[in-house]
């Protein structure tokens, strides 16, 4: 499973869709199931249209059972891998532009 190739990617579209999050960038489309949250400079925030437009620097899975997005200009998205915060048999879906589909 190579998330890494989310890097580079421009964040096009944020919204929420029924009981989950979508993510839409210039490489892939990442469905969120989790508990997430944004934090820019530190801070968590619950505006998610300051994502727009933002290319992702690095993505990664911690120790942490987390799922980090780090983006340009000190904003990061987590995405929790822990058990308790399973809503569904996956925390996320990436379905990128080539066809590939990862679930975590």
């Amino acid at each position: 499973m190579n998330i890494t190739k989310m890097e580079q990617a421009i964040i096009t579209n944020v919204e929420q869709v029924h009981d989950y999050f979508q993510i839409n960038s210039t490489k892939f489309i990442l469905n969120i199931y989790n508990s997430f949250h944004v934090k820019c400079n530190n801070i968590t925030s619950n505006n998610n249209e300051l994502l727009l437009g933002k290319v992702i620097k690095t993505a990664e899975l911690t120790e942490e059972k987390a799922l980090v997005l780090e983006l340009k200009d000190n904003i990061l998205i987590h995405i929790s891998l822990a058990a308790d915060d399973y809503l569904g048999p996956e925390a996320v879906q990436i379905k990128f532009s080539t066809g590939e589909v990862i679930l975590i």
